[in-house]
């Protein structure tokens, strides 16, 4: 995945969460960038910023998992920051967030590059 495809993810994902939260509309759609400084971590969102960092050493062996499960992570906390100050990383509000986009409120994911 290259960065151009992972923003049209980004991008997709967005639209059908502003159909879901019609008041998001009004936000701009998070920018992707690559980070290969990251060891431990698939994804991070940079509230302020409004960047999506993905770790692309993650892409080869969980490509399905960080399309499917991270990216949608780090946009419910794009969600919850926008709506919800002040704003507690993996809080209640967040939660909800995650339920209602269809995803486990999961607060780690439990990929390893190792194995």
């Amino acid at each position: 995945m290259n960065i151009n495809e992972a923003q049209k993810i980004i991008n997709r994902y967005w639209l059908e969460y502003c159909e879901v939260f019609p008041r998001l509309v009004k936000f701009d759609c998070p920018i992707v960038k690559f980070n290969n400084r990251f060891t431990s971590t698939a994804g991070r969102a940079d509230l302020d910023d409004n960047i999506l960092q993905l770790c692309p050493k993650y892409f080869e062996k969980y490509l399905d998992r960080i399309v499917c499960e991270i990216i949608p992570h780090e946009i419910a906390h794009f969600i919850d920051f926008h709506f919800n100050k002040p704003h507690f990383y993996h809080g209640k509000t967040w939660k909800l967030i995650m339920i209602k986009i269809n995803q486990a409120p999961n607060m780690y994911h439990n990929m390893d590059l190792k194995k």
